[in-house]
């Protein structure tokens, strides 16, 4: 008589290799997603109200200038090799020609609190200019109500 054999029985298991490749894109998905965020460098500003005009919608080409009153003069708070960092005017010049390197794209947005008089933001724009930033833009908060006193910028601290 003929024994029959019968092949080995495997246990059932399931191939979790594709469940770890997507699991692995959500996880370098997230990361991405959340840096963009992070390199923005928008400090929590008071902005102006907003009307109409065009947006920069280009944020891996753009930097953000967050313009402060510090004493008498302005500084601008910007991103930096991933870290948000205060610059005078003096520096301000090279770190954007930095930034800038040869990106014909490259764009500013210019930020700051809505009472903070214009003398403190033309020396940035000036800046701008010398470093050959083709592009920037205010920006401001659309829909918000305008400000009482008919907008006028507060006078002294």
């Amino acid at each position: 008589m003929r024994k029959h054999h019968m092949p080995d029985m495997k246990e059932g298991s399931i191939n979790v290799t594709p469940l770890i490749d997507i699991v692995m894109c959500l996880i370098i998905f997230y990361m991405l997603a959340a840096q963009i965020g992070v390199e923005q460098g928008a400090r929590p500003t008071d902005l102006p109200a907003g009307g109409k005009g065009q947006k920069i919608v280009d944020p891996s080409n753009t930097i953000y200038l967050n313009v402060e009153k510090e004493i008498e003069t302005p500084v601008v708070w910007a991103m930096d090799q991933g870290q948000l960092k205060k610059f005078t005017l003096d520096r301000l010049v090279p770190f954007l020609q930095g930034a800038r390197g040869k990106n014909p794209e490259f764009k500013a947005k210019i930020r700051a609190n809505w009472d903070l008089p214009y003398h403190f933001i033309e020396p940035v724009l000036v800046a701008c200019a010398r470093a050959n930033v083709k592009e920037y833009q205010f920006e401001n908060e659309e829909g918000k109500p305008k400000p009482r006193g008919g907008g006028q910028p507060r006078s002294g601290g």
